[in-house]
């Protein structure tokens, strides 16, 4: 049986056997780590193509020695020697476990059916046994269910040209090739006639690609499932030249069934895959870019979760340019673009694992905020936003934002892959809180809670530790309050975001929940994070803006509250 290493993404691979038990390195035979090292050196990049190099990463490590670690790609490769190489997502799934990589491997699949054009949108996979099966038998099943829809549906009858000698009259005679055959044979007939015949172009190509399957899966449940879809190809001769079949298909209304199946038949007949490599060998593999499938499965879920709510969503928006003069050039695509009352939010998605460093920028590169800024300017909206995956360091990370100072903020928001729905419904709900849109339940836990903080910063008993530590923080995120260092609330009341004075002769204006509740966390996070000493938050200037604000949010929140003390 051929052997399989099932790796994630960013996981090292080695071939030093003193690290083949070593938890933070994967383990392949030196004579298969030299052919998958050869693999990745056989893909070669163009103008249009990237190199394998930006995915497959050659390295050495000192004291270990030669390592490849796979990053962006996932998928399946299978060497020429049988020897397999599995290629997960990393995927954060909070503190559940996940055995034999089996949740992993769902939530890919969603992902990967979220492509525009991806086969097998009726794949269901509650009867496999994914946690047993690699990638490319997965991967098998899901062509087979479409066949198998399209065996129910009724495989395609085309009129196919026929030449033969027949005992009768049919179609049209041809009358040189009948004297020349049948002198001797008066009661014959040399014609050419069509038949209607399931023997067209793409079945032949179907039945070429399940007896292909036939011989090289190796899960029982394919197997069965392909010879029982063999008998409805019974009259259907293979393909024999396979490119020249696949030049002569056409997708139109005559065949739409087979839209999704083509594509597959593909990959399968000739080694192709959906990746944007060209090998120059004939190792299998069947390898995804994650930031596509990424931006794709965000996109999807992202138009179910904001379109009932009057936003329209749109991906991969088109029309604007960087330049103008001497002409349109540079064109900026956005991943999305969501607008509603003339309202405009701009989101690009990266996968891309961010690290908990502010000093080096959580691992945002600096292309990316440029870029970010140019779709601020050009889409003439202050609100930006950046979609990353969350991970285990940055769960449960305090709100990212960045201000330019001249109207454009970016903000970070980490989607959740494995609870997407949910995740999408908190960042909606953000979105919300940014234009007051609070319900009243919401409203009740505002008010208790400047209540609660207006007596700990009045009580002369509270010490510092207690007020910056992080229990405030975590009564400010479970009501969604935002971090945006201040910004929202200094563009509109100037220093009064961190002076007590100025606050005080302006106070009795803010009606805005959000405005103040995004004025109050990253106040206190100054004091947590920035400040030279948190004992700074007891100086009486300091205590009194804090004071004033809660005071002026507990009166705004809906309820009659007065100040005593």
């Amino acid at each position: 049986m051929d052997k399989l290493l099932e790796v994630r993404e960013y996981d090292i691979i080695t071939a030093n056997t003193d690290y083949k038990n070593d938890n933070n390195f994967k383990y392949l035979p030196k004579d298969v780590f030299a052919a998958l090292v050869e693999f990745i050196h056989g893909f070669a990049g163009d103008e249009e193509n990237s190199d394998s190099l930006d995915f497959f990463r050659v390295g050495y490590k000192r004291n270990v020695g030669d390592t490849i670690t796979v990053k962006n790609y996932v998928g399946l490769i299978e060497m020429q020697n049988g020897y397999q190489i599995q290629v997960l997502p990393k995927i954060t799934f909070g503190e559940s476990e996940d055995p034999n990589n089996a949740n992993t491997k769902k939530t890919f699949l969603k992902m990967l059916r979220s492509m525009k054009g991806f086969p097998s949108k009726v794949f269901n996979d509650a009867s496999l046994k994914i946690d047993r099966m690699n990638l490319y038998e997965i991967f098998i099943n899901m062509y087979l269910q479409e066949i198998r829809l399209l065996v129910k549906h009724g495989i395609k009858s085309a009129y196919v040209q026929h030449e033969d000698n027949l005992r009768y009259y049919k179609g049209k005679l041809q009358v040189s090739r009948h004297i020349y055959e049948n002198a001797t044979h008066k009661e014959r007939f040399y014609v050419v006639y069509d038949e209607f015949h399931p023997d067209c172009t793409e079945n032949k190509l179907i039945k070429a690609t399940l007896m292909k399957l036939n011989k090289i899966t190796t899960s029982a449940d394919n197997a069965k499932e392909i010879r029982q879809l063999l008998t409805a190809f019974g009259r259907v001769e293979p393909s024999a030249n396979y490119q020249k079949d696949f030049d002569k298909v056409t997708i139109d209304r005559n065949n739409n069934d087979y839209k999704m199946i083509m594509p597959w038949s593909k990959v399968f007949l000739m080694n192709k895959s959906f990746s944007i490599f060209s090998g120059k060998d004939h190792t299998r593999a069947l390898l995804f870019p994650m930031e596509s499938i990424y931006e794709s499965y965000v996109a999807k879920y992202m138009k179910k979760v904001m379109t009932p709510d009057g936003w329209s969503v749109s991906s991969q928006d088109k029309g604007h340019f960087l330049f103008t003069e001497p002409r349109k050039q540079f064109s900026l695509r956005p991943d999305l673009v969501l607008q509603k009352e003339g309202r405009t939010v701009i989101m690009d998605t990266k996968w891309k694992k961010l690290f908990d460093n502010d000093r080096k920028n959580y691992g945002i590169s600096q292309s990316d905020m440029y870029q970010m800024y140019a779709y601020s300017k050009k889409y003439k909206t202050s609100e930006i936003w950046l979609l990353y995956p969350l991970n285990d360091e940055m769960k449960g990370h305090e709100d990212i934002c960045f201000d330019s100072g001249d109207g454009t903020t970016v903000c970070v928001f980490f989607v959740d892959i494995a609870n997407i729905e949910d995740s999408l419904n908190e960042l909606k709900k953000r979105l919300n809180k940014e234009r007051g849109c609070i319900v009243m339940d919401d409203i009740n836990h505002v008010y208790d809670f400047a209540v609660k903080w207006i007596e700990k910063f009045k009580d002369p008993n509270t010490n510092a530790m207690e007020l910056t530590d992080h229990y405030m923080a975590d009564d400010c995120k479970e009501l969604g309050f935002e971090m945006d260092c201040g910004h929202a609330f200094k563009r509109v009341y100037g220093n009064a975001a961190y002076d007590s004075e100025a606050l005080s002769m302006i106070i009795d204006e803010v009606t805005d929940i959000t405005l103040l509740e995004s004025a109050i966390y990253p106040r206190w996070r100054y004091f947590n994070h920035w400040a030279y000493t948190g004992e700074e938050i007891m100086e009486p200037k300091n205590r009194k803006w804090f004071i004033l604000a809660l005071e002026r949010l507990a009166a705004i929140s809906g309820k009659n509250y007065s100040k005593s003390g």
